[in-house]
């Protein structure tokens, strides 16, 4: 009775321990971009660490800025990989959004699509008189690092 008793608790243990090991993580950074005429992109980056080992995915965010600290539009690039760790890397999915946050801007157009071990997104929005095309890629090596090229 003892032992089973023993045996009991070190199962409960290690599933203890084994359940703790599977919470995910993510890391989220940003860059800012300055442009000639004052206006900015901030870029937002959330990465997965993957829990097993064959598949990642990630977010990233591009949103323009007015000089006047101002947001105006942003473009979403969600994408999601499988890799063999060591051999090769794909692309499984790529999705676009496009959030428009000011009346002075319209969406024009969008798309996103994947090659190989990147995923893309791109747009086109009209910001006062002008086309902004704005685009964003993502990729994964073969050892699942997300990185943006």
């Amino acid at each position: 009775m003892k032992r089973m008793k023993k045996i009991l608790t070190l199962i409960l243990i290690l599933s203890f321990i084994y359940h703790i090991t599977l919470i995910p993580t993510y890391a989220v950074e940003s860059t800012t971009t300055y442009l000639d005429n004052g206006d900015y992109i901030v870029t937002e980056y959330t990465f997965s660490n993957p829990l097993a080992r064959e598949t990642t995915g990630g977010v990233i965010k591009e949103t323009y800025y007015s000089s006047d600290n101002v947001a105006k539009f942003a473009l979403i690039l969600d994408a999601a990989f499988y890799y063999t760790y060591g051999v090769s890397a794909y692309a499984t999915s790529a999705t676009a959004t496009v959030q428009i946050y000011s009346t002075d801007a319209s969406f024009i157009s969008k798309k996103a699509y994947t090659s190989v071990n990147n995923a893309y997104a791109e747009a086109v929005i009209r910001y006062n008189t002008f086309e902004v095309p704005m685009k964003i890629q993502l990729s994964c090596n073969i050892y699942g690092d997300l990185y943006q090229a």
